[in-house]
């Protein structure tokens, strides 16, 4: 059982049912247990019972043994792999294609709500006040339209503060969000 233990610890398998599936289906760890197969009820007892408190010892005792035997050195440095690896592979950068389509389809209900807005607010002094359509929506319209929806709103003093706050935020990222869903849609 000791066997089990430090090997499956050197093999980085803690969990009993991990060490009782390595006994049934390893090579190695069946010759080190002579074909005997330990459930994990018994794995745990014996951890817990007739190892608690020794286990730390018994771990330094072999260090000691393999140092005694050459087979590690402890008066040489010692190294262990500090790479990082940037990776983009996580759960954050992972993107639904219904979650495009409702951030576009959000970004198109707001540009009609900012543009009929803007039209109340100027509608006298504004030359092309035909509604725009939005069968496709891209960053290069998108900016258009805000920069004429800021056109028309520019010299109007009765303009709502939250609706320039939405212009400013759509300044700012729908562009560059409509880029990033174009890039994630070509993926």
């Amino acid at each position: 059982m000791l066997k089990l233990l430090v090997y499956g610890y050197l093999t980085n398998t803690y969990s009993s049912r991990k060490l009782e599936e390595q006994a049934q289906q390893n090579v190695h760890f069946m010759w080190l247990l002579g074909m005997k197969k330990p459930d994990h009820n018994t794995i745990n007892r014996f951890r817990s019972e007739k190892l608690s408190g020794v286990l730390k010892q018994i771990f330094s005792q072999i260090v000691q043994l393999l140092a005694a035997e050459g087979i590690v050195s402890l008066k040489e440095a010692v190294f262990t792999d500090g790479t990082k690896i940037e990776s983009t592979a996580n759960k954050y950068t992972f993107v639904w294609g219904k979650s495009i389509r409702n951030s576009k389809e959000k970004i198109k209900s707001q540009l009609d709500e900012l543009w009929q807005y803007a039209q109340d607010i100027a509608k006298e002094e504004l030359k092309d006040t035909a509604p725009l359509a939005y069968s496709e929506i891209n960053p290069e319209k998108v900016k258009e339209t805000i920069s004429k929806i800021n056109a028309a709103l520019d010299d109007k003093e009765d303009v709502d503060k939250k609706v320039k706050q939405k212009l400013n935020y759509a300044k700012k990222n729908w562009p560059a969000n409509l880029e990033r869903y174009q890039e994630q849609e070509g993926c």
